[in-house]
């Protein structure tokens, strides 16, 4: 593949939307509207350019994302990494290239079928060795938001009126936003508190789906299919541990029912049953990997 400036590329719609390039060793893939402005900043070397730019470091599910400067926006940028045992293993290692463009492609066409997530602009990987890359995404931010799960942790002992309003408010934002996410299609493969971002817009509670890596999309989510993730969902509120945990058995209806049993074909609290003894299973996997 040859060094190519994304200027010299058709500027027409027949180009398509993406640009591909490499330079300095490093294979790019970027939004063709935002490509001479990424090429610029020296997109080729995402370590660089955040430190040039003054990037600003925010832990994340698998490690710190960096929010850079981009005009009157920020970038966030992700450097690729396992989670789980294979994890500890391989780090940020994958084979081949695709799980990372995957990721690109799902991204823009969730967001055609009307799902809520940030645009992916660029994705550049560096062979590590052999067929092996090392990928980094990179998106727009989604403005004054924050993660479910950081709106759990901050939320306070002492409550009132309105906060709790403010609570039910997300609840019920998030089981629509989920819920409209699998009526679209898509099975995010890892759903969890800090993949769903909150916001408000217009008085109005807006919840984005963020990271989409490993997710898929098809022609229709099944029962169990959706059963499934939303356990996961579950799963990963327990594992922030929080004591008392201020999510409780009737916040955990409401999301449910907001969500809507019949497309479970299974009543809510049959779903917290079945989640309970998931969750007693799984204690013993975090235990090890805390250990």
């Amino acid at each position: 593949m040859t060094v190519t400036s994304p200027t010299s590329q058709p500027d027409d719609a027949s180009a398509g939307p993406l640009v591909r390039m490499e330079k300095n060793g490093a294979l790019l893939t970027l939004r063709r509207e935002y490509a001479d402005r990424l090429f610029e900043m020296g997109i080729e070397e995402p370590a660089a350019m955040i430190e040039r730019a003054g990037g600003e470091a925010v832990e994340g599910g698998r490690g710190a994302v960096f929010l850079v400067p981009f005009g009157e926006e920020r970038l966030v940028v992700r450097h690729c990494r396992r989670g789980g045992l294979f994890g500890r293993l391989l780090r940020d290692v994958y084979l081949g290239r695709g799980r990372a463009l995957t990721e690109l492609s799902i991204s823009g066409e969730a967001a055609d079928r009307g799902i809520l997530t940030p645009e992916i602009v660029a994705v550049v990987q560096r062979r590590a060795f052999g067929p092996t890359f090392r990928s980094d995404i990179v998106s727009l931010e989604i403005r004054e938001a924050i993660t479910v799960g950081e709106y759990i942790a901050w939320y306070p002992a002492t409550t009132t009126r309105d906060v709790l309003r403010e609570k039910r408010q997300v609840i019920e934002a998030a089981a629509v936003a989920v819920r409209r996410m699998h009526g679209a299609g898509l099975v995010h493969g890892d759903l969890n508190v800090n993949n769903l971002m909150l916001r408000r817009r217009s008085g109005e509670v807006e919840v984005s789906i963020i990271d989409l890596d490993g997710s898929r999309l098809l022609d229709k989510v099944t029962p169990p299919q959706r059963r499934r993730e939303l356990m996961r969902l579950g799963r990963s509120l327990m594992k922030m541990r929080l004591k008392p945990c201020p999510v409780d058995n009737e916040d955990r209806l409401r999301f449910l029912r907001s969500y809507g049993e019949e497309l479970l074909e299974m009543s809510p609290r049959a779903m917290l049953k079945a989640c309970a003894r998931q969750v007693a299973v799984h204690r013993v996997f975090w235990f090890l990997l805390d250990s």
